[in-house]
């Protein structure tokens, strides 16, 4: 979702055009029949990729029931899902500056995706049918397990390595009579104006 997300430049990866600035590139540039054609290129793009992952992470046009005669509607339905995860993510989060999006990728997803591409390599080299090569589904529930579990360690391990602390300034105190001596003459201070004023 997120890497798509990044593809099709939609929020929170809308560098290209930032559609939240005043001015965002084709907002200003076209109107009318040209706007509306690019527009629809964009949510083109969502309705494209939302089939794609409707297709190969939610299983296409198969359902829990009549999925011979209800096909296009189940495959229909995933795609709205997704749709609606794409609208959900972009009115949720702010648009990312460029030195965020570079720190989230080089030091969160890279290392995140070397670590699932080791991890699942080994799995593949121990679980898989000797003969054949192939894994089962058993074989794939406990990789999904084992994978599972790696990325929360690896994600909460990540996320605290490189969250930025940010820390208020220390609080000087001022001393008691410091302070006693800026009231009072903070107080004497229109009195003095005043008796000018009458003089």
């Amino acid at each position: 979702m997120l890497g798509i997300s990044a593809e099709l430049n939609r929020t929170p990866f809308d560098l290209v055009e930032a559609e939240s600035e005043l001015t965002a590139g084709c907002h200003t540039e076209y109107s009318g029949m040209m706007f509306m054609l690019i527009q629809t290129g964009e949510f083109g793009g969502v309705l494209a990729a939302s089939a794609v992952m409707a297709t190969l992470f939610l299983g296409g046009w198969s359902g829990p029931f009549l999925s011979g005669q209800l096909g296009a509607l189940w495959f229909l339905l995933k795609i709205i899902f997704f749709v609606f995860l794409f609208i959900w993510v972009r009115a949720t989060f702010p648009r990312l500056r460029v030195d965020q999006i570079m720190a989230f990728a080089w030091k969160f997803l890279f290392p995140l995706s070397l670590i699932n591409l080791f991890a699942t390599t080994i799995q593949v080299y121990f679980l898989r049918d000797d003969v054949t090569g192939a894994l089962s589904r058993g074989d794939l529930g406990i990789m999904t397990a084992i994978n599972m579990a790696l990325a929360v360690v690896a994600i909460a391990f990540f996320a605290n390595a490189i969250k930025e602390k940010v820390r208020p300034p220390a609080r000087t105190t001022v001393p008691e009579t410091t302070r006693r001596a800026s009231l009072s003459g903070a107080s004497a201070t229109p009195a003095v104006s005043a008796e000018s004023d009458g003089g």
